[in-house]
């Protein structure tokens, strides 16, 4: 991200998942399925060119969307996570994106509601809105946002709940399972 962001200008930055890194983001290390690398996404205003280990994205920024962190430009913990769930694979992917930027506290589901929902028709748009629809607060990992997905849109059950303390009847704390369905247990 540093190397990346040593092209631009104040008014440029590091956006998606190198941005929610850098400010502290558990699960965004760059890769996909922790295996093949991907490139950091530079928001640039003029015509940059991509190069090995960065890409380039013109799309508007606003300069109260960039914060400086440790002296690197980066956009806000909620464009960084709606642009991840715009250009994200899919469906899975962009549900995963906003789970673990929740997880790690950079953003709340109803803060990322409000920002998509004043963007006007840009790529990825209807991907975030149903990312939305599924996503959870309370996912510890992206292997549980996995599971959930399988659950929901592949089993056609009902959503389960994330990660919620399970008591005895005698108080005494039993689990905290990753998923439940409190119907069925």
């Amino acid at each position: 991200a540093v190397e990346s962001a040593s092209v631009l200008r104040e008014d440029e930055a590091v956006t998606g998942w190198a941005a929610l890194a850098w400010l502290g983001g558990a699960w965004f290390d760059g890769t996909h399925d922790g295996v093949r690398h991907r490139p950091v996404t530079v928001v640039a205003r003029r015509n940059v060119r991509a190069q090995t280990g960065f890409e380039v994205s013109q799309e508007f920024l606003h300069p109260d969307e960039i914060l400086v962190v440790d002296g690197l430009r980066v956009t806000v913990p909620v464009r960084s996570v709606t642009f991840e769930m715009r250009y994200a694979d899919g469906l899975g992917g962009a549900v995963e994106a906003i789970d673990m930027a929740c997880y790690s506290d950079l953003v709340s589901i109803a803060e990322v509601m409000a920002y998509v929902g004043q963007l006007g028709p840009v790529t990825g748009i209807q991907q975030a809105r149903d990312a939305l629809v599924e996503a959870e607060e309370n996912s510890w990992s992206p292997r549980e946002t996995g599971m959930r997905g399988v659950w929901t849109r592949r089993a056609g059950l009902p959503k389960p709940r994330c990660n919620i303390p399970v008591f005895a009847l005698d108080g005494h704390h039993i689990g905290t399972p990753d998923l439940l369905d409190p119907a069925t247990g």
